[in-house]
């Protein structure tokens, strides 16, 4: 697998960083003899392929590049001018980027295994639609051997005699040098947006994000970043350990993980294991007053180890800097667990994306949350400007569960349409369910089976609690048990309960009550409200302040099938006519405010024939 520059700058969670060399343009290129001038060049970092030092009086770095013809890595490999300004480094020249006597330059696809390499000159194109010409010139210099970060890894920690010692000794080793991220210079700070919003998780194992409407504007990269080989995300430590197991053996195979994004399952000679990760160590953006390193090559030492440019990262990690991110109208996990109460629909981004130095949002999706705790506890951590990611904690949320008669999938996302026939054993949501609070005195009794005293429970108190409850699936029996978090302070939870009623200290009925059977949740019409979007809720998407209300009413849908059709009409009609329901219940429920204002279609107040007509005209249009 080709592995491209950006791919070895590493990311964090959504924001990329890559570095590209600025293309030539042909108005702009000059005819420059590259053959006429002197070279020498070295890698950089121990036997890397990704960074080189050029000393050269050659004027224009733009005017050569260097191509490995010969690689193990691809057919060729380009070695160019890295046309950036880093923060970190001593330049003689800010416009040609000379420094001490040369150039940085870099591996465009980090693909040469070193050995001879030519010098290219760039010829001119003699008209404005013409692109310049790379021509090969005569001269050729020699690379030591230089190896690829895969290939560096096996070498290094690869020695032992089988296929999966050796993908744990790299694992373990690669974990030991890999950061996730590198630091970079701190831009100035930008409001791009009005507000700060929520959004669902780019991973299927992450939950939501909270995005804050600022971006930072100018920042600089540090060559101690650039230049350091290990830094790999959640996605780029799998992907490099994917590599690691075709090159041992390439008759290995592996898939990524269905439930974590940052591992992958190897399977050689019919056996599995899980590899992946992330680096650790993550970088920040910090101001120019903290850098500890400057860089300046040539005679005053070229090479650079690769111990002491971790240690350099290592440090800036930890460096202190000041929150100068606005926070009077920050959104934070407790706003919107105080928002939700105990229980609300919301609408929030489908997902997130960088355009330019602006954010861009999907279509909003809906969850439920609901509090599942008291409040204390939300697991969160900050990165970028203000931008947090839940982990988990009092923030209860829906994800592949059943909730209000509607399904919301692995994504975190309401999917109409979805029937209960579809997601046969995904978790179950319910408002209002009764559940007993037990308190339970505990005592030691011994065990003739392990010849131990064991801790068991003896029933104190029992008392019942009306609440709101997740009820997990259980694939062992094919039953639903209650969320652990609806138990008070003091009082057991279901496990328990199961293990007092199978030893006969407890009536089943409590068992009963925080369990829910297969016939049980097929008779609970789970998808009932499957087409119909939530009526009202919260907005946390960023196009409006947060926590703002919304309403989805589709007026005139008086039978409530999220359509407007004549049965609406005849709804109406029965209505006014004093028609109830089977059970007495009336058709039109008149004291819910929104099944009044979806049924007074001419806002005159009152719920009678004129409504019904109004449907009959607008069906007719």
């Amino acid at each position: 697998m080709k592995k491209a520059f950006s791919a070895i700058m590493a990311a964090a969670v959504i924001v990329t960083t890559t570095l590209t060399a600025v293309p030539v343009q042909a108005a702009e290129t000059t005819a420059v003899d590259a053959a006429a001038y002197t070279y020498s060049i070295t890698p950089l970092l121990d036997s890397f392929n990704n960074c080189f030092f050029v000393e050269t009086d050659n004027p224009d770095p733009n005017s050569f590049r260097f191509v490995d013809k010969s690689t193990i890595y691809s057919e060729q490999d380009y070695i160019t001018h890295c046309d950036y300004n880093f923060a970190d480094v001593r330049f003689d020249d800010t416009e040609t980027l000379r420094v001490n006597g040369g150039y940085i330059f870099y591996s465009d696809y980090a693909n040469s295994d070193g050995g001879e390499i030519t010098l290219q000159s760039l010829q001119p194109a003699e008209h404005r639609w013409e692109t310049p010409q790379w021509i090969d010139t005569n001269i050729t210099l020699t690379l030591p051997q230089l190896y690829d970060t895969a290939d560096w890894l096996i070498k290094t920690y690869a020695d032992k005699d089988s296929f999966f010692e050796n993908m744990d000794a790299v694992q373990k080793g690669f974990s030991s040098v890999c950061l996730y991220s590198g630091s970079s210079i701190r831009g100035k700070l930008k409001k791009t947006d009005d507000y700060w919003f929520l959004s669902a998780a780019g991973y299927i194992d992450q939950i939501f994000y909270i995005y804050s409407p600022y971006v930072r504007k100018d920042g600089k990269l540090l060559f101690a970043s650039m230049i350091y080989p290990f830094r790999y995300d959640s996605l780029g430590f799998p992907s490099m350990m994917a590599i690691i197991s075709q090159r041992l053996d390439s008759s290995s195979t592996y898939e990524w993980s269905e439930n974590q994004h940052a591992y992958i399952n190897v399977t050689y000679n019919g056996t599995t294991r899980i590899y992946g990760g992330a680096g650790i160590g993550e970088g920040q953006k910090i101001s120019e007053d903290n850098i500890r390193q400057y860089f300046s090559f040539g005679q005053n030492g070229t090479k650079l180890a690769l111990g002491d440019i971790k240690d350099l990262l290592d440090g800036y990690s930890k460096v202190e800097m000041d929150d100068d991110i606005p926070r009077e109208d920050a959104l934070t996990w407790k706003q919107v667990y105080d928002t939700v109460g105990d229980g609300a629909w919301v609408r929030i981004s489908g997902s997130a994306w960088k355009n330019g130095d602006k954010w861009s949002f999907g279509d909003g999706v809906y969850n439920y949350l609901y509090q599942r705790g008291d409040g204390s506890f939300f697991s969160a951590s900050e990165w970028g400007a203000g931008y947090s990611l839940y982990w988990g904690g009092d923030l209860g949320y829906g994800k592949d569960t059943w909730m209000d008669g509607r399904y919301i999938d692995q994504w975190r996302r309401y999917v109409p349409g979805e029937k209960f026939a579809d997601h046969p054993n995904a978790d179950i949501y319910l408002t209002e369910v009764t559940i007993p609070q037990i308190k339970v005195a505990w005592k030691w009794q011994y065990n003739a089976d392990t010849g131990y005293y064991d801790r068991c429970p003896t029933v104190d108190e029992i008392t019942e609690k009306t609440t709101n409850a997740k009820f997990y699936y259980n694939s062992e029996n094919d039953t639903w048990s209650v969320d652990d978090a609806v138990f008070d302070d003091g009082c057991i939870w279901g496990y328990y309960i199961k293990e007092l009623v199978e030893k006969g200290r407890l009536d089943k009925k409590y068992l009963d009550m925080v369990t829910l059977t297969r016939e049980q949740a097929e008779a609970m019409s789970l998808d009932r409200n499957t087409d119909i979007l939530p009526k009202k809720g919260y907005i946390f998407d960023g196009k409006v302040p947060c926590g703002t209300p919304f309403k989805n009413l589709l007026i005139g849908d008086a039978d409530a099938d999220n359509k407007v059709t004549i049965s609406d009409a005849t709804a109406i009609q029965r209505h006014a006519a004093d028609i109830t329901n089977p059970d007495g219940t009336p058709i039109i429920n008149t004291s819910d405010e929104d099944s009044f204002e979806i049924a007074d279609m001419n806002k005159d107040g009152v719920i009678d024939v004129s409504d019904a007509t109004a449907i009959q005209f607008h069906i007719a249009e």
